[in-house]
């Protein structure tokens, strides 16, 4: 294992214990990761096709990442970078938002007995190019530094 996702892992289990000891996640729920990436499929091309991702969090490190626990959330085509990519994600983000409103109905086979249980977005992520679209900033290819206004 690297450093880097040792770490990453501690951090997100602190905000994860954080959550649970506040109440806000209880021991039902599932407990989401949201992923943007842009991918170059053609050389010498910016990144030009872009994807997010749903990652079930509550699941041990070992569980959490093969393919049948990554959930695909959309898949926003190119050729060119989406001039506003909020249209492509408001779908699945609205689609979260809604079954927090009115919690997930299920049925736990386990013990035989539906169940209510709280979808809970604890963090989102992205790839540099990506990053921009979720914080605001200008990101990796700004032509001029602070210094220089």
């Amino acid at each position: 294992m690297h450093r880097i996702s040792i770490i990453e892992d501690i951090a997100m289990g602190l905000d994860y214990l954080s959550a649970v000891l506040d109440g806000d996640i209880n021991p039902q729920d599932i407990v989401l990761m949201v992923s943007l990436n842009g991918a170059q499929l053609q050389e010498d091309k910016d990144s030009d096709h872009w994807m997010y991702i749903w990652i079930l969090i509550n699941l041990s490190p070992d569980q959490r990442y093969p393919k049948y626990n990554v959930l695909p959330g959309g898949f926003i085509p190119g050729p060119n970078k989406p001039k506003n990519l909020d249209l492509f994600l408001v779908v699945g983000l609205h689609h979260l938002a809604a079954i927090q409103q009115e919690e997930l109905k299920i049925y736990n086979s386990a013990q035989g007995i539906p169940c209510q249980i709280n979808p809970y977005l604890l963090f989102l992520t992205a790839n540099g190019p990506a990053l921009v679209y979720w914080d605001g900033l200008v990101g990796h290819l700004v032509l001029e530094s602070c210094n220089s206004w």
